[in-house]
């Protein structure tokens, strides 16, 4: 067995992806690069659903004497030569020294069994152990927090907030497109990660219950890195709440998603306690 091992995260955006992310950079033992999302098997399965994060031609020359540059081009040759991706984690633990390495892409949720068996296989003639985490959230608050995010963005690309559609708009317009059902249908992601995976390879959490003593030994254990329980204090990437969200609208949205709910219930029984009722508060 492999002592070199490849931490695939697989989202769900907005579900502690980043908290997981900065917990593992903390180790010694850990190296994940140039950044924590590379968006290279997204963008390859679906270009044009995902075409925000892909990386051409056009993008090197107009960033080409700016600091972004060096991760723009590792992205162009990881999502345009086979090969490349495993090749460079690879080398980069070659390089250091370390044992754990990784790609914590949140969109990665939507990746079908094929495209996962060409992960593995690719980072497994590497010579990696891939272990899969996937990290859920009460699909309502993730949505929610999703566009939070995403008006926080625009805000700070210089978007007047009078531009800005009504928060619960923007939702409900959203919360139904493509790019949110495939980063909410946990059951659909799950189906793939078991397909390719071996159980022992797989570690699922609840958001809900991430920063919690128990669910942090899980993902050290798993993960095989010492326990650190004062990261149980660590918070990145929160958004205020600000204007709470209509009942009608969120019920709206738990019903959209009552598969989920219903599966996630089913699965995972500290879901029936720390998320909404589908279909009610």
């Amino acid at each position: 067995m492999s002592d070199r091992t490849f931490v695939l995260g697989l989202g769900a955006q907005k579900s502690g992806t980043t908290w997981l992310y900065k917990y593992l950079q903390a180790f010694e033992q850990v190296d994940f690069g140039m950044m924590k999302e590379y968006h290279v098997w997204d963008v390859r399965q679906d270009p044009e659903l995902f075409r925000v994060f892909n990386t051409d031609e056009g993008a090197l020359l107009r960033h080409r004497d700016k600091p972004r540059f060096p991760k723009l081009k590792l992205k162009y040759a990881m999502q345009n030569v086979d090969g490349f991706y495993g090749f460079y984690f690879q080398r980069l633990l070659e390089r250091t020294g370390r044992t754990i390495t990784g790609d914590i892409t949140p969109s990665y949720s939507a990746l079908t069994a094929e495209t996962l068996r060409r992960v593995k296989d690719e980072l497994e003639g590497c010579g990696f152990r891939v272990k899969v985490v996937f990290l859920m959230r009460d699909p309502v608050e993730r949505i929610w927090s999703a566009v939070r995010m995403e008006r926080r963005i625009a805000l700070n690309n210089g978007t007047p907030p009078g531009a800005l559609p009504a928060v619960a708009d923007q939702v409900a317009k959203n919360f139904a497109q493509p790019h949110a059902r495939v980063r909410t249908e946990y059951h659909r992601t799950i189906a793939a990660i078991e397909q390719v995976f071996p159980v022992d390879d797989i570690f699922y959490g609840i958001f809900e219950d991430l920063f919690t003593p128990q669910m942090l030994r899980g993902i050290s254990a798993f993960l095989k890195v010492p326990l650190r329980e004062e990261h149980i204090r660590m918070r990145v990437n929160t958004t205020e709440q600000g204007t709470p969200l209509p009942e009608p609208l969120k019920a709206r949205i738990a019903t959209h998603y009552a598969e989920v709910y219903a599966f996630c219930n089913a699965r995972f029984a500290r879901t029936r306690t720390l998320w909404r009722k589908c279909g009610g508060p």
